[in-house]
């Protein structure tokens, strides 16, 4: 996607002003164009939110607009398969049966189309970052390539958009899950969208040529996949070529979500970037940004990386969660009254993650915010998969460890857990300091509630009671 107004992924919108509209439709229409803009924005950073889609599915409902409302759930079914590995909620398929249903759907059209507030979904201040930003500012002065790390749901990509966006226009490509079995998959979806800037952009016939390894169906006979140094040092030099030609007028070009990237177009966008680095023609420099998600590399790629580092090729810049006055303030955005007062609580259970902090709003909001934080939150699809996404990289001690941390409370020891798992003190160290590294422990506290509600409620009952009962034996001589 680029940053100078293009549409959500997938989304298919239709502005154009009906030559004689009824008041009543045009008024509809009218009204539900700035929210409808909102989501498309939303679904720029998070296309994966089921919630804005789901809103944007009874926005063009209030425009009198079923075939894109329908679109719209076709393309958040399949945003949802490739983010998520997941299919529609209940919910958002039940809203899809009644479009189905011509009598149903003049009654969607009058219903409120926002059930959460969009300023809940989407705050509308980025909130924390000052530090980060005036980064990003030296690095882009300096013209260098800029890293971008953190966790999943921390705001690598919020940030790296509004930042862009301040800077002019620029163009945003997403790394997906399936990327990694196919070589060359991430670079050629880079390389189609660079080229849909500019379709008609003649370029030099050697550049097409090595170009049509990676997007075949622009020739024939197109040559395949590079092989050697040689060829692959040749293919960089025509990608570098082809970012300079249709890329003029941009400022940055953004890599996301690269831990998911395949190795080899890696590799090939390390080679980029370095051909990159050269001024343009008019004297400016193209930014390279590339954002990543810690703990989720191949050790080789994480090896360039570190080369690439210690060379001081790269600004670096490592985003952490939120401090407690900042998810105050991002509550406060919400609009809903109360949020801001169970702050404390919040920090707690989401570890000042942001993404984790606005679904956690939302599923409180969604199922009647009366001002309290409860015992067990509604947990969102979204925070669920990401978390048992962490849990699945563990190793089956450390896992185990740490359910007997979660099963424990305050009543865990070290010499409960010797007990408990069958392992001596030494034993522990190793899965111990895997959950440290993992940041899902802080010494004995996990570093986020929902990680602890997380791994108890992902440890089947049995088990589960089984493990509660070694761990009342271990206890009761000692009460």
């Amino acid at each position: 996607m680029t940053g100078s107004g293009s549409n959500a992924p997938g989304s298919a919108i239709n502005n154009a002003v009906p030559s004689r509209p009824r008041p009543s439709a045009w008024s509809r229409r009218a009204s539900s164009k700035p929210a409808l803009d909102a989501v498309q924005r939303l679904l720029q950073l998070q296309p994966g939110s089921e919630q804005a889609w789901q809103m944007m599915m009874r926005l063009h409902l209030r425009r009198g607009d079923r075939a894109s409302a329908l679109r719209a759930y076709r393309d958040c079914r399949e945003q949802l398969h490739r983010e998520l590995g997941i299919d529609p909620s209940p919910e958002t398929r039940a809203l899809v049966q009644e479009l189905e249903r011509p009598a149903e759907q003049e009654r969607l059209r009058h219903r409120v189309p926002e059930e959460v507030p969009l300023t809940v979904l989407s705050p509308p201040v980025l909130v924390g970052r000052e530090d980060e930003w005036a980064a990003l500012e030296e690095a882009w002065a300096a013209g260098r390539p800029i890293y971008m790390l953190g966790e999943a749901g921390i705001g690598k990509t919020r940030l790296v958009s509004e930042f862009c966006s301040a800077q002019g226009s620029w163009l945003l490509v997403a790394a997906r899950p399936a990327d990694p079995s196919t070589p060359y998959a991430t670079s050629a979806r880079m390389c189609r969208a660079v080229l849909g800037l500019e379709p008609q952009r003649p370029l030099e016939p050697w550049v097409r040529q090595e170009i049509t390894r990676l997007v075949p169906e622009l020739t024939p006979s197109a040559p395949p996949l590079p092989t050697n140094p040689e060829e692959k040092a040749r293919l960089a030099e025509a990608f570098a070529r082809l970012i300079r030609t249709c890329c003029g007028d941009m400022s940055a070009l953004v890599l996301d979500d690269a831990h998911r990237a395949d190795p080899a177009s890696l590799s090939l966008h390390l080679r980029v970037q370095d051909l990159l680095l050269e001024p343009k023609p008019d004297g400016d420099t193209l930014r390279l940004i590339t954002c990543l998600r810690t703990g989720e590399l191949s050790p080789g790629f994480e090896e360039r990386l570190r080369e690439h580092r210690e060379a001081g090729l790269a600004a670096w810049l490592s985003l952490q969660p939120l401090m407690l006055a900042s998810v105050g303030e991002l509550l406060t955005q919400m609009g809903v009254p109360g949020l801001e007062a169970i702050a404390p609580q919040m920090a707690r259970y989401t570890g000042c993650n942001p993404l984790f902090l606005i679904e956690t709003a939302r599923s409180l909001v969604a199922a009647g915010f009366d001002g309290s934080f409860p015992a067990a939150p509604p947990l969102s699809d979204r925070v669920t998969w990401i978390v048992e996404q962490r849990l699945k990289r563990l190793s089956p001690d450390a896992l185990r460890l740490a359910r007997t941390v979660a099963l424990a409370g305050a009543d865990f020891s070290l010499e409960l857990a010797a007990c408990v798992l069958g392992l001596n003190a030494e034993q522990l160290a190793a899965p111990w300091k895997e959950l440290e590294e993992a940041k899902v422990l802080r010494g004995t506290t996990f570093t986020q509630g929902v990680l602890r509600r997380s791994v108890i409620e992902t440890l089947p009952q049995p088990v589960r009671e089984a493990v509660q009962q070694r761990i009342a034996a271990f206890l009761q001589p000692r009460r």
